[in-house]
Order: structure tokens, then sequence, then C-alpha cells
């Protein structure tokens, strides 16, 4: 400002033809900056330009000096041309075109460099911000793929072990059973494939799929398995990952009801504490002869890799195991479904 403050009262005590020293410095401090202002997009473009070529560092350097000292060259004679016109020069010592060149040269490539460092800046933000962005797609894009593997190693996981279950009837001689066992085997299948379409689905959905499952067990261990249901409403209508509870259910009663000869309980429940969801799965019964290890195959391996791929460390699967039963903790952030979703 106050270069223009200099400018305008040394134009207006200015008479024509003639200007002092004082005018002569204020129309300089005036069109100095704003003639590279203009000049600016022009630097732009060159820093495309150069960097199109793909030339190794020396030359670009080389390529930006030429353009340096052919910016200066311009900029000077309009900023000499400009004074000569106004009348700068006669009494204030204005220099000639030739010595005004080499005069304003160093401080000329000075701001030339200022104005190509900036807008470098510029393009290195937004090529970094375009990068994270890609890296972020990229990111979520892997995350679902595992994901959709995952789904596939456990969804056929589930499905045959619960049609080994009713074959075991049919080599047993229990048809009747077996007729019972594949029309819950059925509903089974449709609470299934209606799941694989989802992502996300209430846990009332995931506990009613977990009971068929249950139900079905009860055909061929008869009066040796009892089921308890225990879950809060709150906990009822949060969202969980599709398919959560039934590798979890299975492997209480492969490796707890199965292995007992009188049988057991399996009791399921579920509560919302201290902002986040609890469901428990346990089962119980007889001491165990031969004891079991709390093993990770596939149904509690695939279950904690994808709880630890959507949810971080905010979600997790934990199995306490001893002699008369064994008890797994899920843990998840809690999640609402949206209004009007579908």
């Amino acid at each position: 400002m106050l270069g223009v403050e200099l400018a305008v009262a040394g134009i207006a005590r200015a008479r024509p033809g003639r200007a002092d020293a004082a005018t002569a410095i204020a129309i300089t401090l005036l069109t100095y900056p704003l003639l590279w202002c203009a000049l600016a997009p022009v630097v732009e473009r060159l820093e495309r330009a150069v960097r199109a070529a793909a030339v190794r560092p020396a030359a670009r350097l080389l390529l930006h000096a030429a353009a340096a000292a052919s910016l200066s060259a311009v900029h000077t004679s309009v900023a000499w041309s400009l004074r000569s016109a106004l009348g700068v020069g006669t009494d204030a010592g204005l220099p000639p075109l030739a010595d005004a060149l080499l005069q304003w040269m160093p401080l000329n490539v000075l701001a030339y460099a200022m104005i190509l460092g900036a807008w470098s800046a510029l393009r290195y933000r937004d090529e970094a911000a375009a990068r994270a962005r890609e890296a972020r797609r990229l990111e979520e894009e892997l995350a679902s793929a595992r994901l959709r593997a995952l789904r596939m190693q456990l969804d056929p996981h589930f499905l045959f072990n619960t049609m080994h279950t009713v074959a075991m009837l049919v080599r047993g001689g229990r048809g009747e059973e077996a007729v019972t066992m594949l029309a819950g085997f059925s509903d089974l299948l449709r609470g299934v494939l209606l799941a694989d379409h989802r992502d996300l689905v209430p846990l009332r959905e995931e506990v009613a799929l977990a009971e068929r499952y249950l139900g079905i067990e009860a055909v061929r261990f008869g009066d040796r398995l009892h089921v308890q249901v225990d879950v809060a409403e709150e906990a009822a209508g949060a969202m969980v990952p599709a398919l959560l509870l039934q590798p979890i259910v299975e492997n209480a009663v492969r490796h707890g009801i199965d292995l007992r000869p009188q049988g057991g309980t399996i009791a399921l429940a579920a509560r919302v504490e201290a902002g986040g969801l609890r469901v428990v799965v346990e089962d119980a019964g007889d001491e165990i002869a031969t004891p079991r290890r709390p093993g990770s195959g596939v149904g509690l391996g695939a279950t904690r890799e994808r709880l630890a791929r959507r949810f971080g460390d905010d979600a997790g699967v934990t199995l306490e195991v001893h002699p008369a039963g064994a008890r797994a903790t899920v843990r998840l952030p809690v999640i609402r479904a949206q209004a009007g979703a579908g």
C-alpha cells in the first residue's frame, strides 16, 4: 500500500514530461509487482511444459534459466516503456533500456524463482492429495475384496457342516428326523442366502439364524442339547456383520455338546455395555475328559479376520476354554440401522 500511495502522490505532483526521483520510485514500486502478477500464469504454463518434457534435471534448470531471462527482458521492457510514457526519467535518471535490462535481471530472476516455487508447491500439494485419495480408494477396495474372500471361505464351511449333520441322520436310519432336519435346513439356507446380499444385518436376525441352526442340531442331539437365549432389546437392533454368530455357535456344538455323552447347554446372550455391543456364546455341561484346544479354525479364524479388517481394534473375538465348557465373547461397536435403509 505504501508503494501505491507514493505512486499516486508522485503522479499528482508530476508535471507533463517530467517526474522527480520520488515519483520514479513510486511508479517502480507500483508497476514491478503488478507486472509479475500478470506474468505469473505464463510461469505456471512454462513449469508445466518443462515438466512434461521429462528432461534431465540439468536440462530442466537450463530451460528455466532461459525462461527467467526472457520474462525478465519482457518485464523490464514493459516497465521501462511505462516509465518513459509517464515522463519518468528525464530528471530522475532513467537509464537506457539496455542498462535497465542488466540492472533488473537479478531481481527479476529471483521473482521468477519465487513464482515458480509457489506453483510447484501448489502442484505437489494437489498431487499428494490425489495420491492420498487414490491410496484410500485402493485400500478400501482391497479390504472389501478380502472380506468377500473370507465370506466365500466361511459360507461353504457353514453349509457343508450342516449337510454333514443331515447325512449322519440318514446313515443312522433316522429318516423322519432327517426329513425334519432338511425342512429346517431349507429355512436356514434361505436365511443364509438373504444375509449374503447384505454386509450388515440386525443382531436379531443373526440370533434367529443361530436358533434355526440349533433347531437342526436338536433333531440329532434330542434332549442332550438345551438352548438359552437372552438378548436385550437395545442389543437386538444393533447392526452386525452377516453370519457372525453361526460359526461361533457351530464351534460350541462341535467342540462342546458333541463331546459330552450327557450333552449340555448353549447359552447366547447380548448386551450393550459402555457404548459397545457384547455378544457371548457359551457351552456348559459335564467336564470333557479329553481337553480341547482353543483353536482358530476356519470359522473362528475367518470371523476374527472379518472383524479386524472392518472395525480394527474396535472389535474382536476372545475364546476362553475350560474343562466344563467354553465361552466366546464378541466385542463390537454399536451400529444402528439408518432410517429408510433397506
